[in-house]
């Protein structure tokens, strides 16, 4: 369970104003997600949550779990006394339907709170929905349950209300940003997707029609940032994805949800979920049996013309492909201003200077136990303590 009643309620007390723009955007996030089939939706929110009418209309063609089907109106509320809002809503709009069938109708009334008044809300439902022909009171409970039942809307919630959360899921929106951000400037969409029309269109194909989509570019970066760049120019597939960064959070979520769409972000060769559609990401050394999208490295003109979208000089794009040779993690090592890829990952290993003595040496036999003595005494530490290292080094 990643969201808790406990957490939703606890944003409304502390960041009320901020809730009350972004609760008619999570049900909006939560019904595109779990409604597959809507033929009609409208919910205002942000900057729009002032427009007058129901503060939400959908027209369902599939009941779901928590959207009935044919026509339902919504209404959301913030305040400190929800029942008192509940009520005056369902008066108002019983009153004075806009027009609206209430007899076709099904009546939502959303409020981010614990419900904690004498009577239940299945009662006061029941007191009420003679005059529509259905009504419902979602309060924290409910949409906890439903956020958590749909992990991409669980993330968004997660980045909208937890600054600096640590995550190891995303949105693709996010991971975008992520990716992109590793240069200064930024990353553009044009260094991932540049004369790659035909690979995009088959890859979004392919996440349409089969379980696992696999990726092959240069180098794990540049497959990575393929798929995200093709995700993002289709917002409607985008929005079905979670980015998994790590293995375990990856057989915990396939275990828990099923018809998503993964993309991983991280080096996989386990068993895939058969319950879910998975994105594979691998580097042009990696050995992949068969049906793999191939991205051809990126033509000179077409790399200099990408470097030049994100702001850099053709003379600058220029000399970076030379120093490059197009490889897009040397790209990111290179580019003024950034300081997170200055070196190379297993610069970073603890205790490297363990290997010092085996540098030295240049040549030993690690039988040998004269050989493993010496090296021991050059390091002041056990033998075995060195070779541990090494491997490490060596993976």
């Amino acid at each position: 369970e990643l969201i808790t009643s406990k957490m939703i309620e606890t944003i409304v007390s502390e960041k009320k104003r901020e809730m009350e723009e972004r609760l008619p955007e999570l049900v909006k996030r939560l019904v595109q997600t779990s409604c597959p089939e809507i033929s009609y939706l409208r919910i205002p929110s942000n900057d729009d949550i002032w427009a007058p009418g129901f503060d939400g209309i959908i027209n369902n063609k599939k009941e779901t779990r928590y959207v009935a089907s044919g026509h339902s109106v919504w209404e959301f509320g913030t305040n400190a006394d929800s029942l008192a809002k509940i009520n005056e809503d369902y008066k108002k709009r019983t009153e004075n339907s806009l027009g609206i069938d209430k007899a076709q109708t099904v009546f939502y009334l959303v409020v981010p709170k614990l419900w904690a008044y004498s009577t239940p809300i299945t009662e006061w439902e029941r007191a009420h929905c003679c005059d529509w022909k259905d009504v419902h009171i979602y309060d924290a409970s409910v949409l906890c349950d439903w956020i958590n039942s749909e992990p991409s809307v669980a993330a968004w919630f997660l980045e909208t209300f937890y600054e600096g959360y640590s995550l190891e899921f995303s949105s693709v929106d996010l991971a975008w940003n992520r990716l992109s951000r590793r240069t200064s400037p930024p990353l553009s969409y044009d260094i991932f997707t540049v004369g790659r029309e035909q690979e995009i269109d088959n890859f979004l194909e392919e996440i349409d029609n089969k379980k696992i989509c696999q990726v092959k570019g240069e180098t794990m970066v540049d497959a990575y940032g393929f798929c995200l760049s093709a995700l993002l120019k289709r917002p409607e597939t985008a929005e079905k994805v979670i980015v998994i960064y790590n293995e375990e959070t990856y057989y915990h979520l396939s275990q828990k949800v099923q018809q998503k769409i993964f993309l991983l972000h991280f080096p996989f060769s386990g068993q895939v979920s058969d319950c879910n559609k998975t994105i594979l990401c691998f580097s042009r050394d990696s050995v992949v049996a068969s049906n793999i999208i191939k991205l051809s490295p990126l033509l000179r003109s077409e790399f200099v013309s990408s470097v030049q979208a994100m702001g850099i000089s053709y003379n600058d794009a220029n000399e970076l492909y030379i120093f490059t040779h197009g490889n897009l993690l040397s790209l990111i090592r290179r580019i003024p201003g950034n300081n997170v890829e200055l070196r190379p990952q297993w610069a970073d290993v603890t205790d490297i200077d363990l290997l010092r003595p085996i540098v030295f040496l240049r040549h030993y036999d690690s039988r040998n136990q004269e050989d493993q003595q010496v090296v021991s005494r050059l390091a002041g530490v056990d033998y075995q303590i060195v070779a541990q290292k090494y491997e490490e080094f060596l993976r």
